[in-house]
């Protein structure tokens, strides 16, 4: 099975898209150990000395040896800010990837371990998020699995985070027997529940819904299922989710198609202790043509859930759509759209709440008048959805993509994961792992560094330390003609 798009990210899929077939498909080797490339000075330099904010840290790949076709998806760091951890899909030799999840020391880029899971199925084994209990003990993976004679199925584990070693794994299958894509996971606030969401194929006269299971934390097991199938009993794909601070409601977005429409944000709102929904929202952009939720994020006073996403413009080409909700009844307070250059394409791929601000933000990719692709950020007021600023982002090059945002604990940075075009070393223009870092408060950009190894690279996914000193991004790199690594980069703020 070729790696293919899941839920509007690029993930190990996207690099079919993008790089030869036979950088995908050749030569899949042995997995091996992952490897910490210091960058720039060593360990004991960095802290004696602060560094340049910017500056790379240090660069840590996974697997160290061998040719295979690896991408790195998520990342999540520890709440006492020692270790970092990432997992995606790793190839193996028989050209099918398994869940990899590793650890690192946050200081240094160690490899502390690594974890692997093969499904009953033995084939496409891909890992798209993950989650850390709020006590530091587990971490909580997430993805699509090949099940034995079940096709796709969601595949959740737990590891205990010192050790690597799987506390208990549930699959879930759902009515049809179909493909099931696990795409979002999170975490209750006190710890005693793990919620996932994803598409699941739903049989004659529903063909895909949203469906969302529950957890027990401590032993896996199943506490409910909730499924949504939309108006038009069409494909609903669930792409994020997120929980309230309070714990109440869990959240999940993505794309509904509409009875006479071509799709849909629909926003769900469903008891985080029984699963009953709660409230569903859709927003119908004003072309009644293709809308979908791409990122979810709930306020810290559990009042509002702001989703974004693409929506057809009635003479634009896609905008941003950004709407507020009411977190406990689901009534639209603002919708705020964002049109980059005329009839140009602009796709919102994530949404973040600043708790110390009071600023929600926004990133994608955004049509130029003249650049290309650029990464367009935007700052809205949480109260009324007015743009406190944009800032864009164009490389040396004509494409730049953004795939994830975090903002700092100290309400201070924004920061974008993506591509950048860049000149490598050998004067071509080629896709890089980029990070972009910005003041939240003004848009100013205040660094952005890129991984050039003449190759394919792609950061997918951006956390922040808990002391706000340190970004994380995780991704892809190429190496070689056929193999592909994890890369993990750790930057000074």
């Amino acid at each position: 099975m070729a790696f293919r798009p899941v839920r509007g990210r690029l993930s190990l899929a996207g690099l079919t898209a993008l790089v030869p077939a036979t950088v995908m498909l050749a030569g899949i080797g042995v997995a091996g150990f992952g490897v910490a490339v210091p960058v720039a000075a060593s360990d004991a330099a960095v802290r004696a000395v602060a560094p340049v904010p910017g500056s790379q840290l240090w660069d840590a790949r996974y697997p160290a040896t061998g040719s295979s076709a690896s991408q790195a998806t998520a990342v999540a760091t520890s709440r006492d800010g020692s270790t970092v951890f990432v997992t995606g899909g790793a190839g193996v030799p028989n050209g099918q990837p398994d869940y990899a999840t590793i650890a690192y020391d946050a200081h240094t880029g160690e490899q502390l371990w690594a974890s692997r899971y093969d499904g009953p199925g033995h084939g496409f084994d891909n890992a798209t998020a993950i989650a850390l209990s709020p006590d530091g003990h587990s971490v909580f993976v997430t993805g699509e699995s090949q099940g034995s004679g079940s096709r796709l199925d969601y595949a959740t584990i737990a590891y205990n985070a010192a050790t690597g070693a799987a506390r208990w794994v549930r699959r879930y299958n759902g009515r049809a027997g179909m493909d099931d894509t696990a795409g979002a996971v999170t975490v209750s606030p006190g710890g005693s529940t793990v919620f996932v969401t994803g598409t699941s194929g739903g049989g004659v006269g529903t063909k895909a819904d949203y469906a969302t299971v529950a957890y027990n934390a401590a032993n896996g097991m199943r506490l409910w299922v909730s499924r949504y199938n939309g108006r038009a009993s069409n494909v609903d794909d669930a792409i994020a989710m997120a929980i309230s601070p309070n714990g109440h409601l869990v959240y999940v977005t993505g794309r509904s198609m509409g009875r006479r429409s071509g799709g849909d944000f629909a926003t769900v709102a469903y008891q985080a202790a029984s699963g009953a929904q709660r409230w569903v929202s859709r927003y119908n952009g004003r072309a009644n043509r293709l809308d979908a939720g791409q990122g979810i994020a709930v306020s810290p006073d559990s009042r509002t859930v702001y989703v974004t996403g693409t929506s057809k413009g009635r003479t634009s080409g896609n905008d941003f759509a950004t709407a507020a909700y009411n977190a406990s009844t689901g009534a639209t307070r603002w919708v705020s759209r964002f049109n980059g250059h005329g009839e140009g394409t602009d796709d919102a791929t994530g949404v973040a709440v600043n708790s110390v601000s009071g600023l929600v933000y926004v990133t994608g990719n955004s049509q130029g008048s003249t650049t290309g692709t650029d990464i367009a950020t935007i700052a809205y007021r949480a109260k009324n959805g007015a743009t406190a600023w944009v800032s864009r982002f164009d490389g040396a090059g004509r494409e730049d993509f953004a795939r994830s945002l975090a903002v700092s604990p100290d309400g201070a940075g924004v920061f974008i994961a993506g591509i950048a075009t860049i000149k490598n070393s050998g004067d071509q223009f080629e896709p890089s792992f980029a990070v972009v870092g910005y003041n939240a408060a003004t848009g100013a950009r205040r660094w952005w560094t890129a991984i050039d190894a003449n190759g394919f690279e792609q950061a997918m996914a951006v956390a922040v330390s808990p002391d706000s000193h340190s970004v994380y991004a995780t991704g892809g790199n190429e190496l070689a003609a056929t193999r592909f690594v994890y890369d993990t980069l750790a930057i000074a703020n």
